[in-house]
């Protein structure tokens, strides 16, 4: 942990923090989120899970993306919704639509994922979407969810890959500034240290891009939804900053970065359109335990 949060508990609480004060616009500005749980249960249903019976976990429910699908897909099961901001929980419950015939079927607690404690019963099931990013050592909560899984029991993850962003770190060469993006799992790593009971069914990497109408825009875009916690042991001085925002502005002014591109006196302002792009390399991870 680096020198800005002391210890596991201060970034724990940081994140509870942000996401929750994000809580109540989350929808608003989280469409990539929204595709990417809509793009897990797709790939879910695609592989024809033969699932055990029992419980369905899901670990960081958020607003609701995975939980609705969730409902959906699973109607005869028992369902267990978590997230670590008690905000987001609320906010879920409120967003969700529940058949009155699954509403005792399904449970809200506060949960940390990566802390999840092993019990009597093992889950037949556990879904999280765009979670696993933020866990402070993905490959031990990697081996305690599979743990916590039943034989048989599948684990299914979305979340940002290590070549995310890849605008943003070219830049930061260009400039010789400090790359200051959180740091990002490592599927291939990972997928090495899997435990030997467990075994990757589908592993693919999926790529977003994103268009801002400025590099500023997209940095505001994570503070939005609560994202904007920062992990990075670099990080830029004002002055740094003001130098990657107007660099990034400059170097691709539209989508495909030509400046030629830039519309003459008779057209419109370009300030409208899209100046700038950022791409998520997006991972969708399907394991299932032996």
């Amino acid at each position: 942990m680096n020198s800005t949060f002391p210890s596991i508990a201060d970034y724990k609480s940081t994140v509870v923090q942000h996401f929750g004060d994000a809580a109540q616009d989350y929808d608003r500005y989280a469409e990539l989120q929204r595709q990417c749980a809509q793009q897990l249960l797709e790939r879910i249903s695609a592989q024809s899970l033969h699932i055990p019976d029992g419980i369905i976990l899901e670990v960081g429910c958020g607003t609701g993306f995975v939980t609705q699908a969730l409902i959906q897909t699973f109607p005869h099961r028992y369902l267990e919704i978590t997230d670590l901001s008690p905000q987001m929980i609320q906010a879920c419950q409120a967003n969700l639509i529940i058949p009155s015939a699954q509403a005792d079927r399904i449970t809200f607690h506060v949960l940390d994922g990566e802390a999840i404690c092993q019990t009597e019963w093992r889950y037949a099931l556990i879904v999280s979407g765009f979670v696993f990013q933020w866990f402070t050592n993905p490959i031990q909560s990697l081996h305690r969810l599979i743990s916590c899984l039943q034989p048989g029991g599948w684990l299914c993850l979305s979340f940002p890959g290590k070549h995310s962003f890849p605008e943003w770190r070219a830049v930061c060469h260009r400039l010789n500034l400090p790359f200051t993006a959180n740091p990002l799992p490592n599927p291939e790593q990972l997928q090495r240290q899997l435990p030997l009971d467990a075994m990757t069914r589908h592993l693919e990497t999926v790529q977003f891009t994103i268009s801002y109408t400025s590099a500023i825009e997209f940095f505001r875009s994570l503070k939005r939804i609560g994202a904007d916690v920062s992990r990075s042991k670099m990080q830029l001085s004002p002055a740094q900053l003001k130098q990657l925002l107007r660099h990034w502005d400059d170097q691709q002014r539209l989508p495909n970065g030509n400046q030629d591109d830039q519309p003459k006196d008779d057209q419109p302002e370009a300030s409208a359109k899209p100046r700038i792009t950022v791409t998520y390399d997006v991972v969708f991870w399907l394991m299932q335990r032996m």
